[in-house]
């Protein structure tokens, strides 16, 4: 595979992000997340951030759908159990646990022995190495993100659910819990955007990172290759970063909420709870208008619970 990235484009996406003066969202929600208890709410994000991928919960009259149907079918079953995600909790869970907590109007969550597998791998390690609490990671690593083989992001590749090489559910973890002023990182250079297949597809549409040469027949990636463009979709976004001056996670959320609103939704406009947030409407037609631009190259992703 060659894969390539356009300088220019990057320069472009950078002044765009720059002109929306977004304010950040704070992950409170509280149809989404816990609150009054940090112990509560960061082993939550933990255990709900090790499945978040691919959970199939369709688009439909429903406010939530895939993700964020995720969180807010947890935080249903989390009201009436406040200690539900937890490690004590989560070291029995089982595949009919997690389907009575992820079903919704007929729907239920894909692959639900996988994530219960990797739910109990998660508590059972943090229980081992950690006393049951994800703040105690963060503590251990000196709130480096990577310091030698003990930062944060090498200490939490021996979570299966967490061993994805370029660590998208690393870095949203560390992304949601920064947010909410539960930790911080002193290394925040070495923070990174969680790459998944919505941030590949805005890179492929927008022109930012361009794909030739894959050897795969019909588009379908095998596993190095899917790495080696989301490696390469991954430092593309970091250049934009760099030039904008803003940080890989705020760029996120805005990649990720409108990337993925423009993937799924063929009308316009396009709503999101963040179009409260953005200083500046005339900048965010410009920036919608160059993450939707292009015409997608079909690719598709290996089966993975990395992203």
């Amino acid at each position: 595979m060659r894969v390539k990235t356009n300088e220019q484009a990057i320069r472009e996406l950078a002044r765009l992000i720059s002109g929306l003066n977004y304010n950040p969202i704070t992950f409170d929600s509280p149809d989404l997340f816990p609150s009054g208890d940090e112990y509560i709410y960061a082993n939550y994000v933990f255990f709900l951030v090790a499945i978040d991928h691919r959970t199939g919960f369709p688009r439909n009259k429903n406010k939530y759908h895939g993700s964020d149907m995720l969180f807010y079918l947890a935080r249903k079953a989390q009201k009436r159990e406040p200690d539900l995600f937890t490690a004590e909790k989560m070291l029995t869970i089982t595949e009919k646990d997690v389907l009575e907590i992820f079903t919704i109007d007929g729907f239920s969550i894909k692959k639900p022995g996988e994530r219960a597998a990797l739910l109990r791998d998660c508590a059972e390690k943090l229980i081992q190495y950690y006393k049951g609490d994800i703040r105690n990671l963060f503590k251990k690593a000196d709130y480096f993100l990577i310091r030698n083989s003990d930062g944060v992001l090498a200490r939490l590749k021996a979570f299966r659910a967490y061993e994805d090489p370029l660590m998208k559910k690393s870095f949203l973890l560390v992304k949601i819990l920064r947010r909410q002023k539960i930790i911080d990182v002193r290394d925040v250079h070495n923070l990174g955007l969680p790459v998944d297949n919505v941030l590949v597809e805005i890179a492929l549409r927008s022109g930012i990172v361009g794909v030739e040469e894959y050897r795969t027949s019909e588009g379908v990636l095998n596993s190095d290759e899917a790495i080696e463009l989301r490696r390469a979709v991954g430092e593309a976004f970091k250049k934009v970063s760099v030039e904008s001056g803003i940080t890989p996670d705020i760029i996120d959320d805005l990649l990720w909420t409108y990337g993925r609103e423009i993937r799924e939704l063929s009308q316009k406009p396009i709503k999101t709870p963040l179009d409260d947030r953005i200083g500046s409407k005339e900048a965010l037609r410009e920036f919608l208008s160059f993450i939707g631009k292009g015409t997608n190259l079909k690719l598709s992703f290996p089966e993975t619970w990395y992203f």
